[in-house]
C-alpha cells in the first residue's frame, strides 16, 4: 500500500507530467490508486496490458500507462507485482 507521503509524491509528479494545476492533482483529491492488468485476446493472439488508475474525488479517472515514467515511479514505491491474467491490486484507498 502507498503511504500518504508517497501519495503526495505521486500527485506532484502527476501534476508535472500532465500540466495539471497543483490543486487539481493534490494528494487530498486522490481517492484511490489501483494497479490493473487486463488480458486481451485478438485473433488468437493475447496480450497483457498493465496500467495504474488514479481516481479523484470529482469522480474522474486518470490512467497511467505502463510506458510512462510515472508508472515505473509508482511501481517502485509500491512494488507492483508482475500480474498474469486479469487482476487489480488496490495500492491506496481513501
Amino acid at each position: 500500500m502507498i503511504t500518504k507521503y508517497e501519495l503526495g509524491l505521486i500527485a506532484e509528479k502527476l501534476s508535472e507530467e500532465n500540466f495539471f494545476d497543483t490543486g487539481a492533482a493534490s494528494a487530498g483529491e486522490i481517492t484511490s490508486v489501483v494497479y490493473r492488468c487486463d488480458a486481451l485476446d485478438c485473433g488468437g493472439a493475447s496480450a497483457r496490458v498493465r496500467y495504474i488508475d488514479v481516481e479523484f474525488s470529482s469522480g474522474e479517472f486518470y490512467e497511467i500507462r505502463e510506458s510512462s515514467p510515472l508508472f515505473r515511479f509508482v511501481c517502485g514505491l509500491s512494488g507492483c507485482p508482475p500480474l498474469v491474467g486479469e487482476w487489480e491490486v488496490p495500492l491506496f484507498r481513501a
